[in-house]
């Protein structure tokens, strides 16, 4: 790493594919703000000491850094929107909330559904608490409590 004061940490794992499809969208919004902002990739195979630190449990972690403090982390495949969030993020130090895409809402809905249905059939009253769960997840991001 150099040592400039703004940069996005990119950890990604030579076995992620979600990583390898990311990178070109990554490297993009690290063009547009190559100024303001220095992209580092990180392998977690060849820096664990870095992983560690920086406390990646999964691939691929992004980790903005304002002025040498961390402003903000993104962890799984993110939006273009939400990639430029976290860029945006090492440039002024706000912690930002990454919006759910509508597909990614549905999912997580049609996921509550589901278990729902299994939670019915098999008469299994606990599921219903992985329903809420769900089902909040699904809305966490527009929840007023998350509002700054």
């Amino acid at each position: 790493m150099t040592d400039a004061t703004n940069q996005v940490l990119y950890f990604t794992g030579a076995h992620c594919t979600t990583c390898k499809a990311m990178t070109p969208v990554v490297r993009a919004a690290a063009d547009e703000y190559r100024s303001e902002v220095e992209l580092v990739e990180v392998d977690v195979g060849t820096n664990r000491d870095l992983a560690e630190r920086h406390s990646v449990r999964a691939v691929p972690t992004f980790v903005a850094i304002h002025d040498g403090v961390v402003a903000g982390r993104a962890v799984g495949a993110q939006s273009r929107t939400g990639i430029g969030e976290v860029f945006a993020g090492a440039v002024d130090g706000q912690v930002r909330s990454i919006p759910l895409s509508a597909i990614e809402r549905l999912m997580r809905l049609g996921a509550a559904a589901t278990v729902g249905g299994v939670a019915y059939v098999a008469g299994q009253p606990l599921l219903y608490l992985a329903v809420f769960t769900l089902v909040a997840f699904a809305f966490w991001d527009r929840m007023p409590f998350r509002k700054t």
